[in-house]
């Protein structure tokens, strides 16, 4: 059994009515605790944001790239594997 996991953190930073303060930290305190709590492997969590820095590369939060990862996951889990 595989344990995999997608964290989505979006601040919405372009936003003033919707942007979040603190979904970054959220999912690196959720990350930790897979890794510690619930012994996933850390090269199994995938984590997407929408940190500037990461604009330009596959973690970065957009509608699509999104899906993609969702669908990357879904492609290689089986029916004994958790994807959370």
């Amino acid at each position: 059994m595989v344990k995999f996991a997608l964290l989505i953190g979006l601040n919405y930073n372009n936003d003033k009515e919707y942007q979040l303060k603190s979904s970054y930290n959220d999912i690196l305190l959720m990350k930790k605790y897979l890794e510690s709590g619930e012994e996933f492997d850390p090269n199994k969590i995938f984590v997407i944001t929408d940190e500037q820095e990461k604009k330009n590369t596959d973690f970065y939060g957009t509608f699509f790239k999104i899906l993609k990862k969702i669908k990357e996951i879904l492609a290689i889990a089986t029916s004994n594997d958790i994807v959370f």
